[in-house]
């Protein structure tokens, strides 16, 4: 190669035998990259492949590395029909490698490609100096593969220098091992000094060609190989589905990769797993053995289902609860359930599904049936599920969506996706599903502790249980010991502390939901694979949980529920300082070509991950500093530290210095322009100069109308404008008509595609507000309603105007209806009470028992909380003093922010002007507790001094009542002699 590049460069000089490097560097010196680059471009163009290289592509690999930069290998693969795997070329760091090696392999071409000028080609003296950084990623899967798995060496001299020194660093590794038989070495007419030199180093030589090697495994596995088509084939799910569909295998399989079918899967042979009723992520298997007991909310999800059935169209509908509420469980339940009614039509989405539109909507097209879509974990795929939302809707599938996620976690992102969802609550457990539960833990021999009890005794015990979640309930109410003293003890019971440190690292890592791949939690701690097994999977059985499909890419690690991740990782993975390294190495050790690793990296930079990390705003902001810079073109990590900074800090000027960075990176992205738009935004609605906040509201303004324009199928971009717009609007009392107009031409521009889209209703609605027209904003309301009856902020401003009007008994309608939806929607609830004190045909009893009620299913609501201690005191309950108690002495807030008087207590309860007389208890520096004389109560009501001037204990006040969280608070108080 050297004599050809000279010659043809340097035609009139004689070719000296000058290295290939030396020869390039001089080439590239004088004539430049690019001519040598078209030069051998057009050289390879004609290559063929060898009929050995054509051969060894009808063999099943894990990866294939060459040093080669022509496509000889990759026209091979293209070739040959009978190959066993199709191929995926990578060249470049961040090239995406296969998600399935059972039928596509990697191929890394590790000096660069002909076919990819964006890559620099490796061939001088300064390239092979300086290669091996910019490539380092490249280099870390071959060095895993060196470790992890046997190696062919085909031709290969071992001579180049980037492999040199990987080999180097690989010996130290490999030099212990106890595997045999892991190096091969194939070339022919191999010198008796490097064969001894390989046969010291662990290899078998064997004296080959490519061509003679390739037909001596041919041989070797005669009758053993199967074509990717039969393979195909042979791996489709046992379901009519694909028959009727007549779709192709390629296809067919694809689906089957990515989505589970219910029936099929009760149909596998499977084994009892008792660790369901210890907190384990639920399987197919659990279903299928009846492990679960049935949900009062089945039955109403199966309603609104045979409604939709009969009249189907796109929608998205959401089972939400509290993580370790049954979630997970349910939805297969209840696909298990619609696929007896509506037969293989049920797709159930893997955990890495890719959520293809193209393969659900050809399957669609095909079968001519509306299909049902299962989506666990929802809200951890929102950039993919809202592709599916906008390509179905285009198509106008029948298709409907079904997910489940946590509350919290629907509440951060409910206004990401482009479909508002109908939603479903799994909330506190019935008596009816108590002893369901019940009944199955004892067919099941899972009662434990509760044996010894009759059944009167396990149902009370249980009860006290059943507000917590129902993983928390069950395993309290079985071990008749706390839940955190149950994960501690296990945890501590680990015998093996390198197994106890995997296991804390992987529990760091669940807590989110995520899972770690084995080779990079090895890679991140230092840990060998023989380790892996001998020491820690010994010690950890039931504890650390793999998930391993057949794509054999890796292994995914976990423990048995995120919950229990949560409780380990709060109590011994506490230090920042430690989170922040074990991060930082994550980042340092990932291989961006790897899908899985490169998956993990995007959910672990994500401001809401980085949130629930890191307290100290602070060290959350020099940990984003420190990824970046393991990371510097990553300019997604940029918008993820730029939106910590706008929602943790009100550090708007930094927040937008970051994502200008993360632009330069990445100018023509939709998303980056979005966030820099709502940035603006939101400090144009927090800056108290008005002529700043003019100017921020202009340019963001026009950034956000810009990116609403330019997507237009998204109106959330539109609803996300209009919302701002909106909002300044009520910030500004000296407003004119002009961005009344501009607001109501943005929402007419945004319904002319989408005219019956609740959110929109929603912010018409709002404009009339702010034109004072209650009429045309109720109709707006009231139409956002009709059309999704789980629109809670369209409810909320109706029942608003219903109560402003008096029409009480219809506001209280409109949010009963509402929490019988949604029971945990906090604006709706608040206003349900308001309302119930505002009706006379609520009775003390009945409102107490609704406070009892809800503050059951919520117990960290402590507004609600305080107005129920409000009404029991001025009820003269005793019953306040405990709640007062409790509300006193909570960790949810501040010393400060309990002193400070919640005036909407006394609204809410429909006591605004309450007063009553008090005696001087005791006197304090800056006032007095009074103690009521109406009752005989320990909550003590305060008294600033300048309301009364100076009192003496045993003097009475005649005052009136407002409220804060540690008691009662006085004002316009006098004396009462």
């Amino acid at each position: 190669m050297a004599e050809i590049i000279y010659n043809h460069f340097y035609p009139k000089e004689k070719f000296d035998y000058e290295a290939l490097s030396l020869v390039s560097s001089m080439v590239q010196k004088q004539f430049g990259k690019e001519s040598l680059f078209e030069f051998l471009q057009d050289f390879f163009k004609e290559i063929k492949p060898s009929s050995g290289i054509t051969k060894l592509s009808k063999f099943k690999w894990s990866n294939i590395y060459t040093t080669n930069l022509d496509r000889a290998i990759e026209i091979a693969y293209k070739k040959n029909t009978d190959k066993a795997q199709k191929i995926k070329t990578i060249v470049g760091p961040k090239d995406l490698q296969t998600e399935n090696k059972n039928i596509e392999v990697n191929l890394f071409k590790l000096h660069g490609c002909i076919g990819r000028p964006d890559i620099d080609l490796v061939f001088s003296l300064n390239e092979y100096a300086e290669f091996k950084n910019p490539h380092l990623k490249l280099f870390t899967q071959l060095s895993t593969d060196l470790m992890e798995r046997p190696m062919i060496f085909i031709g290969y001299s071992l001579i180049d220098s980037n492999f040199q020194q990987v080999w180097a660093e690989i010996k130290k590794y490999c030099g212990t091992t106890t595997q045999p038989n892991r190096y091969f070495f194939i070339a022919p007419n191999i010198k008796s000094s490097l064969r001894h030199f390989l046969e010291s180093e662990g290899f078998i030589c064997f004296d080959y060609k490519i061509d003679e090697f390739a037909d001596h495994i041919s041989n070797l596995s005669s009758g053993k190989r199967t074509t990717l088509r039969d393979y195909l084939i042979e791996h489709l799910p046992d379901s009519d589905l694909f028959d009727k569909a007549k779709i192709n295998e390629e296809v067919a399989y694809s689906l089957s990769q990515n989505y589970q079918f219910p029936k099929a899967e009760i149909g596998k042979h499977s084994q009892l797993n008792k660790n369901f009723y210890k907190g384990a992520q639920p399987n197919w298997s659990d279903i299928k053995h009846d492990l679960d007991a049935p949900r009062d909310l089945l039955e109403d999800v199966l309603v609104n289902f045979e409604s939709w059935y009969k009249n189907p169209k796109f929608n998205l509908w959401l089972i939400t609860g509290r993580a370790g509420d049954g979630k997970s469980t349910f939805i297969r339940r209840l696909a298990l359930e619609i696929s007896e009614r509506v037969g293989d039509s049920v797709l159930f989405a893997k955990s890495r599904s890719n959520l293809s539109s193209k393969e659900i909507l050809s399957l669609y097209e095909k079968l001519n049936t509306p299909l049902i879509l299962f989506i666990d974990n929802t809200t951890d795929r929102v950039t993919k599920i809202n592709q599916l939302i906008s390509d179905f809707r285009n198509a106008k599938a029948k298709i409907l969506i079904i997910g489940a996620s946590r509350n919290s976690d629907w509440h951060a992102h409910h206004n990401d996706f482009y479909a508002k969802p109908v939603e479903f609550s799994l909330g506190k457990l019935s008596d009816n599903e108590i002893g369901l539960i019940l009944s199955k833990l004892e067919i099941n021999d899972a009662l434990f502790k509760l044996k010894r009890y009759n059944e009167e005794r396990r149902f009370e015990l249980f009860k006290e249980k059943a507000n917590s979640e129902l993983i928390v309930a069950m395993r309290e109410a079985t071990m008749a010991l706390n839940f955190e003293e149950i994960i501690a003890n296990e945890y501590t019971g680990i015998k093996d502390e390198v197994a106890k440190n995997v296991y804390r690292h992987i529990c760091f890592i669940h807590q989110f939901r995520y899972k770690i791949p084995q080779s990079l939690l090895l890679r991140v701690l230092e840990v060998d694979l023989n380790s892996l097994s001998e020491n820690v999977y010994k010690y950890t059985k039931d504890i650390i949980y793999y998930e391993d499909d057949e794509s054999e890419t890796d292994i995914l690690l976990k423990s048995r529920h995120p919950v229990i991740a949560e409780i380990v990782s709060r109590i011994y993975f506490k230090d920042d300082v430690e989170k922040v390294d074990f991060l930082t190495k994550i980042f340092s050790e990932y291989i961006p070509s790897n899908p899985l690793e490169a998956s993990l990296i995007k959910k672990l930079y994500h401001h809401n991950t980085i949130e629930l990390i890191f307290d100290n705003v602070e060290i959350a902001k020099s940990c984003y500093d420190i990824l970046i810079q393991e990371v510097p073109d990553d300019y997604y990590v940029l918008q993820q530290k730029a939106l910590f900074l706008v929602n943790k800090t009100d550090d708007y000027d930094d927040a937008k210095e970051v994502i200008k960075d993360a632009l330069r990176l990445n100018p023509a992205s939709n998303v980056l322009h979005h966030t820099h738009g709502m940035i603006l935004m939101k400090q144009s609605l927090n800056e108290k100069d008005l002529d700043k906040s003019k100017f921020y509201l202009e340019e963001g303004k026009r950034i956000l109308i810009r990116g609403a324009r330019k997507n237009y199928n998204n109106v959330y971009n539109y609803h996300t404008l209009i919302s701002y717009l909106i909002s300044w609007y009520k910030k500004d009392t000296n407003q004119d008509d002009e961005l009344i107009v501009e607001i109501q031409n943005l929402i007419d521009e945004a319904s002319l595609k989408n005219p019956n889209d609740t959110l929109i209703l929603t912010e018409h609605g709002k404009v009339y507000q702010l034109l004072k027209d209650p009429e045309q904003s109720k109709s707006y309301f009231e139409k956002a309603v009709r059309i999704n009856s789980r629109n809670m902020a369209a409810r909320y401003l109706l029942a608003r105007i219903f109560m402003k009007s008096g029409h009480f008994e219809e506001a209280f309608k409109v949010c009963d209806d509402g929490v019988k939806l949604k029971r945990d929607e906090i604006s709706l609830n608040r206003l349900r009470f308001e309302l119930m004190h505002k009706l006379d045909r609520f009775s003390f009893d009945e409102l107490k028992n609704e406070y009892v009620t809800y503050l059951s299913n919520y117990p960290k609501d402590s507004f609600i909380k305080l107005c129920y201690s409000a009404f029991l005191y001025i009820n003269k309950s005793k019953e306040c003093d405990k709640l007062f108690g409790d509300l006193r002495y909570s960790d949810y807030m501040s010393f400060t922010d309990k002193l400070k008087v919640i005036y909407d207590v006394n609204k809410t309860i429909n006591q605004e002007d309450f007063r009553e007389t008090g005696m001087v208890a005791r006197t304090t520096a800056t006032g007095y507790y009074l103690k009521s004389t109406r009752f005989n109560s320990r909550t003590m009501v305060f008294m600033h001094k300048n309301i009364v001037g100076e009192v003496n204990v045993s003097d009475r006040v005649h005052y009136k009542l407002l409220f804060n969280y540690s008691g009662g608070f006085a004002v316009d108080g006098e004396i009462d002699y």
